[in-house]
């Protein structure tokens, strides 16, 4: 440490050091008990023993001249954003619905009459379903890395039937095909034999 040119701010300066490194040093024994490792660290930056009695706590038990060890951060600050990467995500509890809420959904079942790749995607297929209606609806689906459109082809499927439009690589899909999820892939729903094209799922 450098020199301060006044003598008495120097002496001030080394009074002021050295009663807030006993400071440090009496809480460093307080917490010998209860964390032996970090109060032995900062024990030995500071260039003082670790006491065998409770005597140690009085105040001046640390010799002046006693010289600092360079040592690292004792006690690191934590980034948040790292620690909170590291710990496991609770799910969060889902509210209960009532039957009129559930209801509000409609599952159809409808019958895949074409199909094809959603261009520049490998994981979306674009599906033309017949629903019973007038005209048959287009649905994109995440199932391409599972299913082949040709395999579908003829198959029965279960549609949300309500729900709004939405676009996906550039595709309207009016409605969504349902599938369970097994180790992270898709397995479509069928039912169990074939039924009228528009059938509800209750």
């Amino acid at each position: 440490m450098e020199k301060l040119k006044d003598p008495a701010l120097e002496t001030a300066a080394g009074e002021v050091l050295w009663n807030v490194s006993e400071a440090v040093r009496i809480v460093a024994v307080g917490l010998l008990p209860v964390m032996p490792e970090k109060a032995r660290q900062a024990l030995a930056a500071l260039g003082a023993q670790v006491p065998e009695s409770l005597e140690a706590l009085a105040w001046g038990g640390l010799s002046a001249g006693s010289e600092l060890a360079e040592t690292g951060a004792i006690f690191p600050r934590i980034d948040k954003s790292e620690y909170l990467a590291t710990q496991p995500v609770v799910a969060e509890e889902k509210p209960l619905i009532n039957i009129d809420r559930f209801f509000e959904t409609e599952l159809r079942v409808a019958t895949v009459v074409a199909g094809e790749p959603v261009p520049k995607s490998n994981k979306l297929l674009k599906l033309t379903v017949d629903l019973g209606e007038e005209n048959p609806r287009t649905v994109v689906a995440g199932i391409a890395q599972q299913y082949s459109a040709e395999s579908l082809i003829g198959k029965q499927v279960v549609i949300v039937a309500n729900l709004e439009p939405a676009k996906l690589m550039g595709v309207e899909s009016n409605g969504m095909v349902l599938a369970a999820s097994e180790d992270g892939k898709p397995v479509l729903l069928h039912p169990e034999k074939p039924v009228a094209n528009g059938t509800r799922v209750r």
